[in-house]
């Protein structure tokens, strides 16, 4: 049974938007207190804190009873409204206090593909210390990487790279990381991917690679470097069969 919003609930609410962590202190500590009962809106006492970046009052309401991994009405825990909103702080709380990293929301995204979204470098530093799962598809089949990627955010790329993120995943349009990165115009990304083997050739289901995407923007340098990316593979294709013709025309000598 759902229990009915109250005027109790609603003052615990309005304590955490206004930040008075006292206030919120008193009125938590009441047994009657539900810090993650959701009002008509769909928002929470908890949820709130979370989102706003009150570390304070988020601490205060874990040590009440708030259930950390309790989700709104769009599937979001606190730790996904932590790094939506770029609030490494809480974030940071949060996973301390045994959030789960790998939640996902209505969208299937996690926290990680949120913190990429939203560009928060030291939330998806804090997420991947807890070792988030890298590689976690969302509803459109892209992962934190694909989103950084047409985020154009390169230190986050970066950081999921070296980690090790999968760098040719593409989603249900097939488009690539570098394919996003392309769409986006980023030749800092683009090159970060290409460094760790992006493949240049690969097509979307439009029949388009990156250097169409590439193309379509007005940064020069993304299609030098695409091109270049692309004459290399075709160079290392023609290497190879070059080396195999050869090897095959070659005589095998018999043992006497």
């Amino acid at each position: 049974q759902v229990e009915r919003w109250n005027r109790h609930d609603q003052k615990l609410l309005e304590a955490v938007q206004r930040g008075d962590v006292g206030r919120v202190a008193a009125l938590a500590s009441r047994k009657s207190a539900r810090p993650t009962k959701l009002d008509s809106n769909g928002q929470s006492p908890f949820h709130l804190a979370a989102s706003k970046g009150l570390t304070e009052c988020l601490t205060i309401l874990l040590a009440n009873g708030a259930d950390i991994n309790s989700k709104n009405e769009d599937g979001s825990t606190a730790l996904h409204l932590a790094t939506i909103s770029c609030q490494p702080q809480c974030v940071k709380v949060l996973l301390q206090h045994g959030a789960n990293e790998d939640a996902v929301d209505a969208e299937n995204r996690s926290p990680l593909h949120w913190a990429a979204s939203s560009g928060c470098a030291s939330s998806v530093l804090l997420l991947c210390d807890h070792e988030a799962f890298l590689d976690v598809l969302d509803n459109g089949g892209r992962t934190p990487l694909m989103i950084a990627s047409l985020g154009g955010h390169a230190a986050i790329c970066s950081q999921l790279l070296q980690r090790g993120a999968r760098v040719n995943v593409t989603d249900k349009d097939d488009k690539s990381a570098l394919i996003l990165a392309c769409e986006k115009g980023s030749a800092e990304v683009a090159e970060l991917l290409l460094s760790h083997g992006a493949d240049v050739g690969a097509v979307d289901s439009t029949g388009h690679d990156a250097l169409h995407y590439a193309l379509r923007t007005q940064d020069k340098a993304l299609w030098k470097l695409l091109q270049l990316a692309m004459n290399r593979r075709r160079q290392g294709a023609l290497s190879l069969i070059e080396g195999n013709s050869g090897a095959s025309s070659t005589p095998r000598s018999c043992n006497p």
